[in-house]
């Protein structure tokens, strides 16, 4: 017998109360993930199902426990025939596989790829056999073959999710007003909301709401759904309809009758009976919406009239309230109606919308999209406050949800994100190979977390953070099809300048690239995408009063595939100036940029305090770069407050800009809410998961626990509960151990 070591545990306590646990739980991580539970292996015990060789499992069906394996990508290109398999194998057949080294993984092999109509064969013949000797081989592969052929032949039958929906959140009855052209009226002068710097009303702080009622309703967000009224006798009508329909659906899968099912439903619907003459007398049936009542109303139609109710930016969960004539004259500047100097961003057009969309739907069209019954408009500009600048800023948006450009976006979406993880692969052997790395792109704060973990950061002596000014509005768009076109072009073309790959195909679950032919209806050549690319950037409309503008310089922050855009656009310039730095024998100075990383339009440098300096050699002249870092030894980086101390070690905290927000914010589920409890306990859970990761020190992370408890506490969390979680993750999920490597 060989040994070996799969993980070596260590938690920070020597107590065996929470340390045992701790190591039982990476047992059944490992049982799941390698697949030895009885009868696969010789693992028995699961802590949430018992002893499986023992009488009271045998209903279990281990391989639902398993842990799904992530299948290894495969090339899809030119694919060998392969004979059909004579699936002609009998249990007897078998047996002598199980002494064989991988006969297990053989066994296993065959009964998963026969075809259903043979496994239940085999199925029938299994379960008739008694063997009572648990040591022998037969015994064992009796195990194995009914445990599969369960978890095969008897998968649940899909269910119509419909009835499960709750109602819609209370948002879609406030109706966000469209501001005109036309002179409004400004009472802000006189109101105690009235933000100094732009002379009117800008505030997130519900005070601003008279009413009681929707003053409460508002404080917990725009997710919030209320409860509603509903009857015992239309609750069984529904489970039961729902229990008949998936009985119907079971039996027409098994071709059996449907009475065979006639016991089980009713013993559901006595279940159901019995739990409900139970709830009759502690549950409310009847709610009144608060939108019925008459002050209500009144007061929701008053803050209308006079403000723009929106969400705040980093805060999509509270609601903003803003002058209507401020956030009128705020749009009008930014598309320089009125002969007022505005943003070479926009042009009026003299097409009306319906002819563009009429333009939009011939071509999308003859680029092959399905054109029928879809309801498509052009995106409408709005803006939300940003209120986490000083003065507040506002963050313009262009409304795409029913854009007639959506379906375009959407699939260059899939297409962008294929070649940009096509690049990353390239640029990390090249990386890993030559010691430069000219790919700045991070995925989220996380991830820089993890570089952070390297021994090159033991020493650290400079931070520096940089943001991109409207970065969306100024791209050029000459500059952003060169360079859009060059890295596509290399997807698809070896160095050599061979082509590599004729198709990119766009499955609804993944994307990928192949070499000669395909069978799919959805693929694509590079010149259809570069097509597609054009059309889009040459197609960009947005609506504001009833007038139509044309974006002819940037892509709008609203469209899908609009972060891709700018990322590969600005990658192409970071690659650029790397390589020439290499190719003029500058490595040392190239390698000095390696510990650059950029969130789209967020940029991190250390250890590199001339990084400034190179900023006009990298990007284009059109594009505004700022110095965002607070102090010499000190910056923050999207969630992350990075510094170093004078001996240059590293520490990282939690860093949230809603913080400086002079209003409470709303970013966690109230269990008021007509929700299940679970999420707010999920939040819970996850938040200190991320405190423990963001938090050098220990103390750091206890504060932000606090306050996330006292929060969660206060919109209805129980405490009882709340603890119980907490214990559980500290056990099995040994957050202390993440954040205890500085006690501060």
């Amino acid at each position: 017998m060989r040994v070996r070591i799969l993980e070596k545990i260590y938690h920070p306590t020597n107590n065996p109360n929470l340390s045992t646990p701790f190591r039982r739980n990476r047992e059944e991580f490992w049982i799941k993930n390698l697949n030895t539970a009885a009868p696969y292996g010789c693992n028995d015990n699961i802590s949430t199902i018992g002893n499986l060789t023992s009488p009271g499992c045998q209903s279990v069906n281990v391989t639902s426990l398993f842990n799904r394996q992530q299948r290894r990508p495969r090339s899809h290109g030119i694919r060998k025939y392969n004979r059909p398999e004579i699936h002609s194998f009998s249990f007897d057949d078998l047996v002598p596989f199980l002494n064989e080294p991988l006969g297990l993984h053989y066994i296993r092999t065959k009964l998963y790829s026969v075809p259903l109509r043979k496994l239940h064969e085999i199925y029938d013949y299994t379960k008739d056999l008694t063997y009572t000797d648990t040591r022998s081989p037969e015994y064992r592969l009796q195990g194995v073959i009914l445990d599969i052929s369960t978890f095969r032949l008897f998968q649940a039958v899909r269910s119509d999710k419909s009835e499960e929906k709750t109602n819609r959140p209370f948002i879609k009855c406030i109706d966000l007003s469209n501001p005109s052209l036309h002179p409004l009226p400004c009472e802000c002068s006189s109101s105690d909301f009235n933000y100094s710097p732009c002379e009117h009303v800008i505030t997130g702080d519900l005070s601003i709401v008279k009413n009681d009622k929707l003053r409460e309703l508002l404080k917990k967000g725009p997710k919030c759904r209320e409860s509603m009224s509903f009857t015992w006798n239309q609750n069984v009508k529904i489970i039961m309809d729902s229990c008949e329909e998936y009985a119907r659906r079971w039996a027409k899968k098994e071709d059996v009758q449907l009475d065979t099912l006639s016991e089980w439903i009713k013993s559901i619907r006595g279940l159901l009976l019995s739990r409900i003459n139970r709830l009759k007398s502690t549950v409310n049936t009847r709610f009144k919406s608060i939108f019925k009542d008459p002050d209500v109303i009144t007061e929701l139609n008053y803050l209308q009239e006079h403000n723009v109710i929106t969400p705040a930016d980093k805060a999509s969960n509270n609601y903003t309230f803003t002058c209507k004539k401020y956030y009128s004259d705020s749009l009008v500047k930014e598309l320089g109606l009125n002969s007022t100097p505005g943003n070479p961003t926009y042009t009026p057009t003299n097409l009306s919308a319906s002819e563009i969309i009429d333009n939009h739907k011939s071509a999308l069209a003859s680029f092959g999209f399905n054109m029928n019954n879809l309801d498509l408009d052009l995106p409408y500009l709005y803006c939300i406050p940003k209120m986490h600048k000083n003065p507040y800023k506002q963050r313009f948006i262009a409304g795409s949800s029913k854009s007639s450009t959506k379906s375009v976006s959407i699939l260059l979406t899939k297409v962008l994100s294929e070649i940009k993880s096509g690049l990353q692969k390239y640029c990390s052997t090249v990386y890993s190979r030559s010691g430069i790395n000219q790919l700045w792109i991070l995925k989220n704060s996380k991830e820089i977390l993890e570089h952070l973990k390297s021994t090159h950061f033991r020493r650290v002596h400079s931070i520096k953070a940089f943001d991109f000014s409207t970065l969306y509005t100024t791209i050029p768009h000459s500059k952003l099809k060169e360079r859009l076109a060059k890295i596509i072009s290399n997807a698809f073309t070896s160095k050599n300048g061979n082509r590599k790959y004729k198709f990119i195909v766009v499955n609804f679950d993944k994307t990928y690239f192949v070499k000669e032919k395909s069978d799919s209806e959805n693929k694509y050549t590079e010149i259809d995408i570069l097509q597609m690319l054009n059309f889009l950037i040459d197609n960009i409309f947005v609506v504001f009063g009833g007038k139509v503008f044309q974006q002819i310089v940037g892509i709008p922050m609203g469209t899908n595939c609009a972060p891709l855009l700018a990322d590969i656009f600005l990658y192409s310039y970071e690659a650029e100036f790397i390589q020439s730095l290499v190719s003029e024998g500058k490595r040392y100075l190239a390698s000095e940029f390696n510990f650059t990383y950029r969130y789209i339009d967020d940029v991190l440098s250390i250890n590199n305090p001339k990084f400034a300096d190179y900023l006009s050699s990298i990007y284009p002249s059109e594009l505004e770069v700022k110095d965002t870092t607070e102090t010499k030894n000190s910056a923050s980086y999207l969630d992350i407050m990075l510094s170093y101390d004078t001996d240059g070690h590293m520490n990282t905290s939690l860093y949230d800009k809603r913080d400086d927000f002079n209003f409470s914010i709303t970013n966690f589920p109230f269990l008021s809410s007509n929700i299940p409890s679970s999420p707010a306990y999920g939040v819970f859970i996850s938040q200190l998961i991320r405190y423990a990761r963001a938090n050098t020190k220990y103390t750091d992370f206890v504060l932000r626990a606090r306050r996330l408890s006292d929060k969660l506490l206060s919109q209805g969390v129980r405490e009882l509960k709340q603890l119980c979680v907490l214990r559980n993750l500290w056990v099995i999920g040994n957050v202390g151990g993440l954040c205890a490597r500085n006690p501060g």
